[in-house]
């Protein structure tokens, strides 16, 4: 696909950074993370590690945005263009928590809920997924350094697909994952993104849920968890502490469907009884 004028234009004057074109294609308007004179051969890597057999978002076209350079004492310049990149398949993980008030509480509940379940529902996937999808996500990582790129380890940077796996997004020029220092936290970050969502009411986290979503939750976690260490080994990686947060996460608390408001009620009126 070219970048023609309609989209080039439509690109440079977005508001966000991304906006979907089709099923196959997205218009991303952004600097990236090289200078202008080793733009195309960041690029360039990207392609061959998408052509040798790494699940990553290829750079298909792009412009530079003119009046848009800044340039440093070194003499580098970096310029925000408009790109047309490979869209990702499946979902990736965004940050999700929520703030009560008492003027729109039942809207903020069940954002909150919709969320929660959703959150579930895709962890649920993933423990579903064959192991060969967490060799093949590790494997990708590890080979992006033949490409002198590596993983940006956002969750955002990362799509899960029952079939295709892990796609990977927005790379970097290789820094430090070559020395492996960091892969497991990068690993726990990039499967379980930003963990369950959490309800704050002021600054007191309130978060509750569903006593067969939490069991739900505490199964998948198990199974995820043990196919990802078990991948980690055949690698050659020794296991840590990585994933100790997610097993020992502190609980939520458990109820009913029924009780979630009157829970949140309750809540609500112990939190005023100490407001000055």
């Amino acid at each position: 696909m070219k970048l023609n004028d309609e989209l080039f234009v439509l690109g440079k004057n977005s508001v966000g950074i991304c906006k979907v074109i089709d099923s196959d294609y997205v218009l991303v308007s952004k600097k990236m993370p090289v200078s202008d004179n080793q733009l195309n051969d960041y690029i360039n890597a990207i392609k061959d590690a998408k052509n040798n057999g790494i699940n990553i978002c290829e750079i298909v076209d792009y412009k530079l945005i003119d009046g848009t350079t800044s340039t440093f004492n070194n003499g580098v310049s970096y310029s925000k263009g408009v790109f047309i990149e490979d869209r990702a398949k499946g979902n990736s993980f965004t940050f999700n928590h929520f703030h009560l008030n008492e003027e729109n509480k039942k809207e903020i509940i069940d954002g909150y809920m919709s969320s929660i379940t959703n959150y579930i529902e895709e962890i649920e996937k993933r423990s579903e997924a064959d192991i060969s999808i967490y060799d093949k996500l590790i494997e990708d990582m590890l080979n992006l350094s033949q490409y002198n790129l590596e993983v940006d380890p956002k969750p955002t940077n990362f799509f899960f697909d029952s079939k295709k796996g892990y796609t990977i997004i927005d790379v970097i020029p290789m820094t430090k994952l070559g020395k492996n220092e960091f892969f497991n936290q990068y690993l726990k970050s990039i499967v379980f993104g930003y963990g369950i969502p959490h309800i704050y009411l002021d600054n007191n986290d309130v978060s509750m849920m569903p006593i067969d979503l939490y069991n739900r939750y505490k199964n998948s976690i198990k199974i995820l968890i043990a196919k990802i260490e078990t991948s980690l080994l055949k690698h050659n990686f020794k296991l840590d502490n990585s994933f100790d947060y997610i097993i020992n996460e502190k609980d939520p608390n458990i109820v009913d469907y029924v009780d979630i408001y009157d829970y949140i009620d309750n809540r609500i009126e112990e939190h005023n009884k100490f407001k000055i």
